[in-house]
């Protein structure tokens, strides 16, 4: 192997396992990146849940009481005068959803992340005041899935023949299984893991390659595979196809490195029987099949308990606003904000008999507005002309001002988000298991089923055969 071909390999060998951990899908309870949300009965008095949230050592968060008009203007301003005639303006009111729950029968506080020990204490404090509420943050990492591959890898690797081969996929895996830990990525990784146990009992034999290409059974299993990772999420599938890429580099320089110390020997010993007359359940490692179906089993039956568990609790039924790919229209987004803010300072030079009164809802980009007005200069009036355009520019500038706006906005909290972001409503719930997953769990145990029962009745066939 050439040299620059080694560098390659190990570059990728280390690098795909970076971006595996860097980019890692881990399930999570938080909404919002820097901010815990509380939410409470909407029938419990204002002044009780603050009072609770002061003596607990809460001091900043974000209510429906503490809201100001999210807009930096003096005072006496035409700007301010003719908000106030608009008070009820349709993007003040949308934005008053951001402190309910969908269904209205809870209101929400915004904490900042580093208050996470002292709401906790607020909830236990509320509770015993029965006052109904709770944290959308109490999600905990679902450590049971990485360790049992890690221990099923380890039952593997006590049957494999050429260990070292093994442990190469088996460590990848548990790192994926850390990085993703996901009933049905760990499903699929005891296909993988099962996989891996095979090549390590065929490795150097002649006709290897051959055996996996034409072999109906692998190419079901990998289809399998591929089926229960994009079960996950399309981030998941990103993750795979970097992880099948270090699995291989990884071992294309393990081929190199035992080339080169076979190549010192006096002695080189050769296989003499071809992959396809190798059995590579045979003996105690026909146990592994068994403990592979069991796996896959236990799998099926914590998702099916974990999803009819999540289906009967409260928490499924809680709705509440945060960062979403899924619009929702009783929310407003940063684009409403950009067309309020630019209808309030653009309304003191539109005639109110204008079509639409200038209506946030038709503003379109590039709009302009120009207003003359007159200047004294060098003793005498010029005409001149002040202009509004509705446009990048606009909205980068309005977008950077919420950082000045006065009070605990709700627009902070969504610049926290980022400027790209879009919001609607997030169930408590939300990642919990689908029904796809669970149908997918449910082929890879049938699929392990029927290889364990046809490998008895083979080894049965050829005991009555001797």
């Amino acid at each position: 192997m050439k040299t620059s071909l080694k560098i390659v390999y190990t570059i990728a060998s280390i690098l795909s396992l970076l971006v595996v951990f860097t980019f890692r899908s881990v399930p999570q309870g938080r909404l919002w990146k820097k901010y815990s949300v509380l939410y409470v009965a909407a029938g419990a008095p204002e002044e009780s849940v603050q009072k609770t949230l002061s003596e607990n050592g809460v001091e900043k968060y974000a209510c429906y009481t503490n809201q100001y008009v999210p807009l930096v203007l003096k005072e006496n301003s035409p700007e301010a005068s003719l908000l106030r005639l608009s008070a009820k303006d349709s993007y003040l009111t949308k934005r008053q959803a951001f402190f309910f729950d969908k269904s209205q029968n809870y209101k929400l506080y915004y904490v900042p992340s580093s208050y996470k020990a002292q709401l906790e204490k607020t909830v236990a404090a509320l509770n015993q005041q029965k006052i109904s509420s709770g944290i959308d943050s109490n999600a905990s990492y679902p450590f049971l899935i990485p360790l049992f591959v890690l221990v099923f890898s380890g039952i593997l690797l006590g049957f494999a023949k050429n260990k070292v081969v093994y442990a190469v996929g088996a460590v990848y895996s548990v790192c994926f299984a850390l990085c993703n830990p996901f009933y049905p990525v760990a499903a699929s990784l005891i296909i993988v893991l099962l996989f891996f146990f095979v090549m390590s009992n065929l490795w150097k034999r002649q006709g290897v390659f051959e055996l996996v290409r034409q072999s109906r059974i692998f190419l079901v299993l990998l289809a399998v595979v591929l089926l229960n990772i994009i079960c996950s999420s399309l981030l998941t599938v990103v993750l795979f196809f970097f992880f099948v890429g270090g699995v291989f580099s990884a071992l294309c320089i393990y081929s190199e490195i035992e080339r080169y110390r076979i190549s010192k020997l006096h002695f080189q010993s050769l296989f003499i029987l071809p992959a396809k007359r190798i059995d590579y359940f045979s003996n105690k490692a026909f146990l592994i099949l068994p403990v592979s179906v069991l796996a896959v089993f236990m799998f099926l039956m914590v998702s099916l308990v974990t999803t009819r568990t999540s289906a009967g609790s409260h928490l499924s039924k809680i709705t509440l606003p945060g960062k979403s790919g899924a619009l929702s229209s009783e929310l407003p987004q940063f684009d409403g904000y950009y067309k309020w803010n630019w209808k309030i300072q653009t309304s003191p030079y539109v005639s109110l008999n204008s079509s639409g009164g200038n209506d946030s809802s038709d503003i379109k980009l590039s709009q302009k507005i120009e207003f003359p007005y007159y200047e004294e200069s060098d003793q005498k009036i010029e005409v001149k002309t002040k202009s509004f355009v509705f446009d990048e520019a606009f909205c980068n500038n309005s977008y950077n001002q919420i950082d000045n706006l006065y009070g605990n906005s709700v627009e902070r909290i969504l610049k926290s988000e980022g400027k790209d972001s879009t919001f609607g409503y997030v169930s408590l719930n939300s990642y919990s298991m689908s029904t796809l997953s669970i149908i997918m769990i449910l082929i890879c145990f049938f699929i392990l089923l029927f290889i364990y029962i046809s490998s008895i009745i083979k080894k049965d066939s050829r005991g009555r055969g001797k």
